[in-house]
């Protein structure tokens, strides 16, 4: 199984298709040392250094990015070039790659540390704590259900340079993560069964022709989390703003190192879907065959 089934918790609040969730606890720290400051607490480089390890230990090819000259990571593109028997362009080009892979992995791991921070700064306020006793029976679950074998864990730690007590911090706060959603939540009613039934019979009716639908009871349970859910994505995500929008101002990033979570830095505005008036003319594809006249 993949490792990553160990830290996903957090990832239901942070939404993970953007962000891997990395949190370690906040240290008071002398400001010449601290790459970011929120409230009284800061970020460290050594925070930052595990967080790295994080977001590269749940990639399928991490690449090894020793900057400044990245020598291995320009041999590592270069092989993996070679054996899916690809261009390979020239060093130069594979060195400045690697180093944006490397900013990138550096601002994924702020970004997730920042994000973070503030879900606890947020549980804190409304009194939600982990235990733990909370925390140690969720890390054995998990690690039971991500490595059967003990060897497997122990391969995972050396070859991503991670430690448990760090794992344990990371499922803290995805226990955190976790709480909080419940508390947002709570409020949103389950489904009853006849708006269950409803939609069951609708999505019957778009199955091929031919095909066997599942019975209700055995898709009941399935059904259900996805209205559930359904139900809850705008709750989370409000709430979510509302959070980013509190702890923003309060978030000051003390080297050239800059994510959006800070404060005073725009954010990257989505792109917007481009807008083609109907008496607009779509430009000519060069693959059609002409159209004789």
């Amino acid at each position: 199984m993949s490792a990553r089934l160990l830290f996903s918790l957090i990832a239901i609040w942070l939404g993970v298709s953007a962000v891997l969730a990395v949190a370690l606890s906040f240290v008071p720290s002398d400001e010449g040392d601290a790459l970011v400051s929120f409230h009284d607490e800061t970020i460290t480089p050594a925070q930052l250094a595990s967080a790295r390890k994080a977001v590269l230990s749940s990639q399928q090819q991490p690449l090894t990015l020793d900057g400044p000259d990245y020598a291995k990571c320009v041999a590592a593109q270069t092989q993996q070039l070679r054996a899916a028997k690809q261009p390979i362009p020239a060093a130069e080009a594979l060195r400045k790659q690697c180093a944006k892979v490397d900013t990138q992995v550096s601002e994924q791991a702020l970004t997730s540390l920042i994000q973070a921070a503030w879900l606890r700064a947020e549980a804190d306020d409304l009194g939600i704590t982990v235990t733990d006793a909370e925390t140690a029976k969720a890390f054995t679950e998990q690690k039971k259900q991500a490595f059967p074998k003990a060897a497997d864990y122990d391969k995972y730690l050396k070859t991503s340079g991670r430690t448990e007590a760090e794992l344990l911090d990371q499922v803290r706060s995805g226990l955190i993560a976790q709480k909080l959603q419940q508390h947002y939540t709570k409020a949103i009613a389950a489904p009853s069964d006849a708006e269950l039934r409803k939609l069951y019979d609708e999505q019957v009716k778009t199955m091929p022709k031919g095909s066997t639908a599942p019975e209700f009871e055995q898709v009941r349970d399935q059904i259900a989390q996805q209205v559930l859910s359904t139900k809850q994505q705008p709750v989370l995500a409000a709430a979510l703003k509302s959070i980013t929008d509190r702890s923003r101002p309060h978030t000051e990033c003390l080297t050239d190192l800059k994510v959006e979570q800070c404060n005073g830095v725009k954010p990257k505005p989505t792109p917007a879907a481009p807008q083609v008036s109907e008496q607009s003319t779509p430009p000519a594809d060069p693959q059609a065959t002409p159209t004789p006249r």
